[in-house]
């Protein structure tokens, strides 16, 4: 059992919760462990830590035999070593070091293409919340579109507070990373898919009559859409509002405009 602040690990994790580490992200919890391993994306794991009675548990008993079958060493820590190293407030006793993944751009984009009815990805154009980009890749993976693309500029899908706001999405969907504004732009017309803006002000998206292919695109929460990528959006959507409300949090705006178009 990890005894000792000392130890090589938990000196990998304090590197990566503090931002040094850019291969690496911490997954913290059962359930996102869970879901990582379900996913297929837990054998990016590189090691399992977890609290010495973690075993007693069903669950615990059995996120730590599949680590084990898949080559993933697993060791028992002093739960105040594990808490010093959580984001949390409440630690669940089980923390993990994931290399970061990336599906890369073509692959959400031929994901578009392959759907049947309509074809839709999320692009994360400027989000600075990890929170708010957690939560779009939640919803996202509910209503069922191909991948979300992270633009450069953008805050970090493996960022803590945005891993554990996409409750586990973050496995599951696939996912495009540090894309340039251009190359989405160029990409996008080669394979005939359009770009969506979204705005205070625009069409409504439940009376546009909208192609079967497309990319929302969700701008910054202060500064809202790059005007390059809104210049070359053959639409500009915004969801109609009550007289007074003057705006939606991008999370939210993103999971109706979601729902509405798929």
């Amino acid at each position: 059992m990890i005894t000792s602040s000392a130890n090589e690990r938990l000196k990998a994790a304090r590197a990566t919760a503090a931002g040094r580490d850019r291969q690496r992200f911490l997954v913290e919890g059962l359930r996102l462990l869970e879901d990582a391993a379900a996913a297929g994306r837990g054998g990016r794991l590189e090691w399992l830590l977890h609290h010495p009675d973690a075993a007693a548990d069903p669950r615990g008993a059995a996120l730590i035999a599949h680590a084990e079958a898949a080559g993933v060493p697993t060791d028992a820590c002093e739960p105040s070593l594990l808490a010093e190293v959580s984001d949390v407030d409440a630690p669940q006793g089980f923390l993990g070091l994931s290399q970061r993944f990336d599906d890369g751009l073509d692959a959400v984009l031929d994901a578009i293409l392959a759907v049947q009815g309509r074809g839709l990805a999320v692009v994360a154009a400027g989000l600075r919340d990890p929170s708010n980009l957690g939560a779009v890749m939640r919803s996202s993976a509910a209503a069922g579109a191909a991948g979300v693309v992270v633009l450069a500029g953008s805050t970090s899908p493996f960022h803590p507070r945005a891993v554990r706001a996409s409750a586990g999405a973050l496995f599951r969907i696939r996912l495009a990373c540090g894309v340039e504004p251009g190359d989405l732009i160029l990409a996008a017309a080669d394979r005939g898919i359009e770009l969506w803006a979204t705005a205070s002000t625009g069409e409504d998206p439940r009376g546009v009559d909208l192609p079967d292919r497309g990319l929302l695109l969700l701008g910054g929460e202060a500064s809202g859409l790059d005007a390059t990528l809104a210049q070359a959006s053959a639409h500009t959507l915004a969801l109609p509002l009550a007289s007074g409300v003057e705006s939606l949090n991008v999370a939210a705006a993103a999971a109706a405009l979601l729902y509405s178009l798929l």
